[in-house]
C-alpha cells in the first residue's frame, strides 16, 4: 500500500472504532461474570443471614441511580475542563499537543473506567433480584468498587493532564517520540518512519515559532534546544541506519524544505546523506528570521548551538561543516535584511568563534573562507547604512588573527591579506567615522602582531596605515592611550570595548608610530 502523509499523522493513535468494540466488549465481559457469578451461588437462607446488608432489589438501584447519575455528572465535566484545557494549549503553543494528548494511554484509561462505571450503573438493575440476597449484594459491591475507584482517579488524573501540558514536558516528548522514530528506522528505513522524523522536527519548530509569537522567549528557547540535542543524539546513532535511509523519498521531497530544491542540490543532499541535518537547519533559520528585532536571546542561542553542533559533529561528518557554515552565513543575511544590527554584531562573535574552534584541526584551512564572509558581509552592511557592522567585522578578524598567529601560524600571512583590504564602500553618511574605526582596527591588529613578536607579519598593516592622514592617525593614538575601560559601559551581550588596547599591546604604539614614519619617509 502506498504511504500518505496521514498515515504519519495518526500514528500511535489508537481509532475511535477500537476503544468502541473494546469498551463495549469490557461492558458485557463485567455484566457477564457478574450473572454467571450470581447464578452459581445458591441464595439460601444461611447465605442470607450471614451478609453485611439486606438490601433489596428497590434499596440497590436507588443507590445504583445516584451513582450513576454522580459519575456521568463528573465524567461530563472532566471531559469539559479537559477539552477546554487541551484546546487553549494547543491554541497557544501547537496543535499537535491535541494528538499527543490523544496518544497518551492514562488518558483513554480514565475516560474509559468512568464510561465502564456508568454502563455498569445502568445495567445491573437489570439483573438484580426483587428480594435481599447475595446478587444484590456482590453487584452492588462491585459498582461501589468501580465508582470509589472512578472518583478516586479524578484528582490525580486532573493533576497528571496539567503536568502532560506543560510547555517543558510538550517539547520533551515530542523530542523523545521523534528520537524513537530514528531508532525503530534501524530496521525499517522506509518513508513512513522519515516522514514522522521530519514531523517531529516541524512539531518543534512549530512550538519554537508560536511562542516567539507570544512572547514565551523560554519555551522558544526550550524548543531551540530539543531541535539541537535531537541532532546531536540522532548523529549518536547515525551509522546504525541502513543505505536507504539517507536518500530523500519522493514524500519527503514534498515538504515545504525540499520541494523547491534543484535536481544539483537534491543529488548532494544524497550524496552527503544529510537531508535529517538540513530540515534541521533550515527550521533555525525560519526562527531565527521571527526572531529580529525580538526575542534576540533565541537568535542568539541558535547561533550558540549551531557553533557547538559544527565543533562537536561537523570535523567529523563530510557535508556538516559546509551546512553549518552555510547556516551562518544566512543567518547573518537574514538579520541584516531585516536591519537587525545588535544580532549581527553577536552573530559575528559567534561566528569568530566557530573559526577559532577550527584552528589546529583538519578543517583549519575552512577559517580562510570564514575570514572572506567577515569581509563580505560586513561590506554588506555598510552598503545597508549600517558601518558598524563593517567594524565589528574587522574586529572579530582581527581577533581571529591573533589566535592564528600563535595556533595555525600558516594562516595569519593571508589572514592579514584579507584584514588589511577591509576598507569602506560607497559612503553612508558617516565616511569619517567608518575610516577612523577600521585604520583604528588595522594599528590594534598591528600593535597585536607585535606584542606577539610577528612584527614582520605586520609589515602589510603598516603599508596601508602609512597612506593614512597624520591627524587621523593621531587622534586615534590618542583615543587608544586615554581609553582604560576593557569592557563596555552597557548591558550588551559581548561587552568588548573596541576601543580598548591592553597594557602589552599599547606598549607597542610607540615602535609602530615610529615605524610608520620610517616607512613614509622611505617611500618619499
Amino acid at each position: 500500500m502506498k504511504f500518505t502523509k496521514k498515515e504519519g499523522v495518526t500514528e500511535g493513535l489508537v481509532h475511535p472504532e477500537t476503544v468502541f468494540v473494546l469498551l463495549l466488549a469490557a461492558s458485557a465481559a463485567l455484566i457477564l461474570i457478574q450473572v454467571i457469578i450470581i447464578n452459581l451461588v445458591p441464595t439460601t437462607a444461611e447465605l442470607v443471614g450471614r451478609l453485611p446488608s439486606r438490601l433489596t432489589g428497590q434499596d440497590a438501584m436507588e443507590a445504583l441511580s445516584s451513582i450513576a447519575e454522580v459519575i456521568a455528572a463528573v465524567l461530563g465535566i472532566a471531559i469539559t475542563v479537559v477539552a477546554i484545557v487541551v484546546e487553549l494549549a494547543a491554541n497557544r503553543y501547537s496543535h499537535q499537543i491535541t494528538r499527543l494528548f490523544l496518544t497518551a494511554p492514562n488518558n483513554l484509561l480514565v475516560l474509559s473506567l468512568y464510561a465502564l462505571t456508568t454502563i455498569q450503573c445502568i445495567w445491573v438493575g437489570v439483573i438484580l433480584a426483587p428480594e435481599p440476597g447475595f446478587g444484590t449484594f456482590f453487584t452492588l459491591v462491585i459498582t461501589m468498587m468501580l465508582a470509589s475507584v472512578s472518583l478516586i482517579s479524578l484528582v490525580p488524573y486532573i493533576y497528571s493532564i496539567f503536568s502532560f501540558l506543560s510547555p517543558d514536558a510538550v517539547v520533551r516528548r515530542i523530542g523523545a517520540i521523534t528520537l524513537r522514530q530514528v531508532v525503530k528506522a534501524q530496521s525499517d528505513a522506509s518513508s513512513y518512519r522519515q516522514d514522522a522524523v521530519e514531523t517531529g522536527i516541524d512539531k518543534l519548530q512549530d512550538v519554537a515559532r508560536s511562542a516567539i509569537t507570544h512572547g514565551d522567549r523560554e519555551i522558544a528557547m526550550l524548543a531551540v534546544n530539543s531541535l539541537s540535542d535531537f541532532l546531536i543524539e540522532y548523529h549518536a546513532i547515525k551509522q546504525t541506519l541502513p543505505g536507504d535511509w539517507f536518500r530523500v523519498s519522493e514524500e519527503i521531497r514534498q515538504d515545504p524544505d525540499f520541494i523547491a530544491l534543484s535536481d544539483s542540490s537534491l543529488s548532494m543532499i544524497n550524496e552527503q546523506g544529510l537531508w535529517v541535518e538540513r530540515k534541521v537547519f533550515r527550521r533555525l533559520l525560519s526562527l531565527m528570521a521571527q526572531s529580529a528585532h525580538g526575542e534576540r536571546d533565541v537568535a542568539h542561542l541558535i547561533s550558540i548551538r549551531t557553533r557547538e553542533i559544527a565543533g562537536g559533529l561537523g570535523q567529523d561528518t563530510p557535508g556538516l561543516m559546509d551546512l553549518c557554515l552555510f547556516s551562518y552565513n544566512s543567518y547573518l543575511r537574514t538579520m541584516l535584511n531585516a536591519g537587525d544590527i545588535r544580532t549581527t554584531y553577536y552573530l559575528f562573535g559567534q561566528y569568530r568563534l566557530l573559526a577559532e574552534s577550527l584552528l589546529g584541526t583538519p578543517h583549519e584551512a575552512r577559517v580562510l573562507e570564514v575570514a572572506r564572509y567577515f569581509k563580505e558581509y560586513g561590506h554588506v552592511g555598510q552598503q545597508r547604512g549600517f558601518s558598524f557592522l563593517l567594524e565589528t567585522a574587522s574586529f572579530d578578524l582581527m581577533t581571529l588573527i591573533g589566535q592564528a598567529a600563535s595556533i595555525a601560524p600558516a594562516l595569519a600571512e593571508p589572514l592579514i591579506d584579507i584584514a588589511s583590504t577591509f576598507e569602506l564602500g560607497t559612503p553612508s553618511g558617516t565616511e569619517k567615522t567608518n575610516t577612523s574605526g577600521l585604520v583604528r582596527i588595522k594599528i590594534q591588529l598591528a600593535c597585536l602582531l607585535m606584542a606577539r613578536g610577528f612584527a614582520d607579519l605586520a609589515m602589510p598593516l603598516i603599508d596601508r596605515l602609512a597612506e593614512e592622514d597624520d591627524s587621523l592617525l593621531a587622534a586615534i593614538r590618542n583615543d587608544l592611550i586615554t581609553e582604560s575601560r576593557p569592557h563596555y559601559w552597557e548591558l550588551i551581550d559581548r561587552g568588548i570595548n573596541f576601543l580598548y588596547l591592553p597594557s602589552e599591546q599599547r606598549a607597542m604604539l610607540e615602535p609602530l608610530f615610529a615605524t610608520i614614519s620610517a616607512h613614509r619617509d622611505q617611500n618619499q
